[in-house]
């Protein structure tokens, strides 16, 4: 996506759609459902791993970036997925080697991996869309602002919206094999008449969640569980601006 380029405005709204995990056919659902309603789809980043076919939910989100009928965010599965494309070293489970033997076994994967490679490459780390901010872990104020951390001074700042993107906020224990302990002060930094709009974390799996910060901001958590037991959820929104 360009600098300043608003592709969604070319549609009635948007369809922003939390993380898929390999359920590619839940994703195309809800990417009929967008065309139908000739929305724009943003989908919030991990698109692989876990689910039945996250080769599958990949092609769906390439065929959108290529037609210019939607987009996905940078995303901590989705980026590791990009680093081990590139040989970059990363810890290899048991998810991305099942996402990584899906690619290798396509058979079309000499011309399918450098589209995927490019796609994650090129991903936006968040998008300001009117009175939305869209990004996969955390928001930071800087994000309202600037394109992504190569925009934002100093290095600190930038390196922790980075972070925040693809992670969200939360502490690690040490241990390779435990899930960070969620925090949420970040919400409390968020302006009022802003919405923030985020995946990654799954604290339900039947109803997309809304919180308040103390600012008046509102954060809507849009990663209801798909390829983890739960589903695949969405919010459409019209966009003024």
């Amino acid at each position: 996506m360009k600098d300043g380029s608003r592709p969604w405005q070319r549609f009635s709204g948007i369809r922003i759609v939390g993380d898929v995990h390999g359920e590619a056919e839940a994703f195309k659902a809800v990417n009929n459902g967008a065309s139908t309603k000739h929305l724009f789809v943003v989908q919030l980043g991990d698109l692989v791993d876990r689910g039945p076919d996250s080769v599958g939910a990949l092609r769906l989100a390439l065929d959108l970036r290529e037609r210019g009928l939607g987009l996905f965010l940078r995303s901590n599965h989705d980026d590791k997925l990009r680093r081990a494309l590139r040989g970059n070293p990363v810890k290899i489970g048991l998810e991305l080697r099942s996402t990584l033997d899906g690619l290798g076994a396509a058979p079309d994967r000499d011309a399918l991996i450098p589209r995927v490679r490019k796609a994650l490459d090129t991903a936006p780390w968040w998008l300001r869309a009117g009175g939305y901010l869209l990004v996969h872990g955390a928001f930071h104020p800087a994000m309202l602002t600037a394109l992504g951390p190569q925009a934002i001074s100093p290095r600190h700042v930038a390196d922790k919206c980075r972070w925040l993107a693809l992670y969200g906020e939360g502490s690690m224990s040490g241990a390779d094999d435990e899930l960070p302990t969620r925090t949420y002060h970040w919400i409390d930094t968020v302006p009022a008449e802003t919405t923030v709009v985020i995946g990654h974390d799954a604290i339900a799996t039947d109803k997309i969640v809304e919180r308040r910060g103390a600012l008046g901001g509102r954060v809507l958590f849009c990663d209801t569980g798909a390829g983890k037991g739960g589903k695949l959820s969405y919010i459409d929104v019209a966009i003024s601006a």
